[in-house]
């Protein structure tokens, strides 16, 4: 029985976010947004009735939260800040209108907030201090966005940042549709997936914060007053806890000086405190994780069509066929192949090149697929074939290599270990060469099925001696590892058969495939293969002829 993705996971997060040692207890404050309430809800449910849920969640697990009011949705639900207040929680303003701070002009927005203000300190009893940025938008240039601060600073407002924002809300409209047709098992299954990803959503923002500022922080989670957290909000406190979060209040969590720290992005996208603060240029980057794990929720379980995507900083997705993905890692641009097979099991050709970017992919396919069998194959025996092997083994998912490469990973380790670390600092310090779990003879190849025929086929040495590719038959698609190349010159050719490489990669048209993949590179089309063997005796012929040309 192959292994499913749930260990995997738990394991690669643990890798790949998690500290050296034992996890040290942080605090976190809740802040719910949106209230009195925001999306759709279940069949004889009601905004009170919801609201009662997420205040009982929070009393059982004594977390004091701070709630963000949007004034003008307030209505005929005035009873549930009425609530919230009774229960001794915070309100704060979240404007009365929820417009995008760029899409007023800065009178017109700071009457807006006015506005809501007034209100709610009407309904308070006292002046409330803090302000929520809808969509955490702040200004698309440094002076519009100092403009803002300055403008809620006069009114007596401090903003509250985010340091975990988490993009939930993108699950409510499937859980809601799931809760009215009466799906139970979706909806549970939505349910799960938003207490795992703002669980995951949480680590990661320990991470970052290990890299600035540079230790343990008390941090503010991002929810929603919505169906989701009405229903979830109990087990998600509870997952908390066990991640080792203590739940204090938002004046406590923001009167550590990371949220004085100055505010470095201006920009169209509503980003968390940690990236805002983040070297220059870094805030896009490192946003790219939130934004990957969003799109992958929304395609899981809201049908948004696949296209080109990130996954984390450093990983891109893009499709190649129905099912079919390349996932290309930005070090060397080198690309695997990812295939969700008919029985549910994502198939690899290839692993990303290090531990760490291993482990973060594992992260990001179980929010895009839930949990499922992962099985990999290595196509030879250099690290952007294999880096990735000891994350998987260790999570318990198959992998499968030629016995050619597994005695070549063992021969060579030590050798190929040293050159990467001196040619890539800090990229490969945590990698351990590691042979695939499962053999097969190089010259025999593999055939595997998942409710559709893989095979794995050995062309005849190329890039490398023991260089194999992946068919999938019936999608025609080929995944040719670093065997082919779409660059005009071969690259790296330290383990290269050049004499024979142009006839074994030939041979690989007879399979006639539709789409490509390279080792390396955007290109995916058949003719790669032929390219690849022109380019490669054209630098053989250039080889000889410099050679001819020495007189040393």
């Amino acid at each position: 029985m192959v292994p499913t993705l749930r260990p995997l996971v738990r394991l690669a997060l643990l890798a790949a976010l998690a500290a050296p040692g034992a996890a040290a207890a942080e605090s976190i404050a809740i802040t719910i947004d949106d209230l009195p309430f925001v999306g759709g809800l279940g069949p004889g449910d009601s905004a009170m009735a919801a609201n009662r849920r997420i205040l009982a969640a929070l009393a059982k697990h004594r977390a004091p939260a701070a709630g963000f009011v949007v004034c003008d949705r307030i209505g005929p639900e005035a009873p549930v800040l009425k609530a919230w207040l009774d229960a001794g929680h915070l309100l704060g303003n979240h404007s009365s209108t929820h417009r995008h701070f760029d899409r007023l002009d800065l009178a017109a927005w700071t009457a807006d907030v006015r506005r809501c203000k007034a209100r709610l300190d009407g309904i308070v009893g006292r002046p409330t201090r803090w302000f929520r940025y809808p969509f955490l938008q702040r200004g698309r240039t440094p002076a519009a966005r100092d403009a803002g601060v300055a403008a809620l600073k006069a009114m007596g407002h401090d903003p509250a940042p985010v340091s975990v924002d988490t993009g939930e809300w993108i699950l409510v409209a499937p859980y809601v549709a799931a809760l009215r047709r009466g799906d139970a098992e979706t909806a549970a299954a939505i349910g799960a997936a938003y207490v795992e990803h703002v669980v995951a959503a949480s680590r990661h923002a320990r991470a970052v914060a290990r890299q600035h500022p540079g230790r343990a922080i008390p941090h503010v989670l991002l929810l929603h007053a919505n169906a989701l957290a009405a229903d979830h909000l109990d087990p998600l406190l509870a997952a908390l806890a066990r991640e080792g979060f203590d739940f204090v209040t938002l004046d406590a969590a923001l009167a550590d000086p990371v949220y004085a720290e100055p505010d470095r992005y201006a920009g169209p996208i509503g980003l968390s405190w940690l990236y805002r603060i983040a070297p220059a240029g870094a805030a896009g980057e490192r946003w790219r994780w939130d934004a990957g794990q969003t799109r992958a929720l929304a395609r899981r379980f809201g049908g948004e069509a696949e296209s080109e995507a990130p996954i984390d900083h450093d990983l891109t997705l893009r499709p190649v066929a129905p099912g079919t993905w390349v996932v290309t890692h930005d070090l060397w641009k080198a690309n695997l192949l990812l295939a969700e097979m008919p029985d549910g099991t994502l198939l690899l050709a290839d692993t990303p090149s290090t531990p760490d970017a291993t482990a973060r992919l594992l992260v990001w396919l179980r929010a895009r697929f839930g949990e499922r069998p992962v099985v990999a194959i290595n196509s030879h025996h250099h690290a952007d074939a294999l880096g990735g092997n000891a994350t998987l083994n260790a999570a318990g998912a198959t992998t499968w290599g030629s016995d050619r490469t597994a005695a070549l990973v063992v021969e060579k380790a030590a050798a190929m270990k040293a050159a990467l670390v001196e040619q890539q600092p800090g990229h490969f310090d945590d990698l351990v060469f590691t042979p695939s779990a499962r053999r097969f003879p190089l010259a025999e190849g593999l055939a595997l099925d998942f409710g559709e025929p893989v095979r794995v086929i050995h062309p005849g040495p190329g890039h490398a001696v023991d260089n194999v590719v992946v068919w999938l038959p019936k999608r025609r698609v080929l995944f040719g590892g670093c065997a082919i190349f779409g660059s005009p010159r071969p690259g790296y050719v330290g383990a290269a058969d050049l004499a024979r490489w142009p006839a074994s990669v030939r041979s690989l048209a007879a399979l006639d495939p539709a789409v490509v993949v390279p080792g390396h590179g955007p290109r995916l089309d058949p003719g790669l293969i032929e390219h690849t063997a022109a380019a490669v005796t054209r630098f053989v012929a250039e080889r000889a002829e410099g050679d001819q040309g020495r007189t040393d």
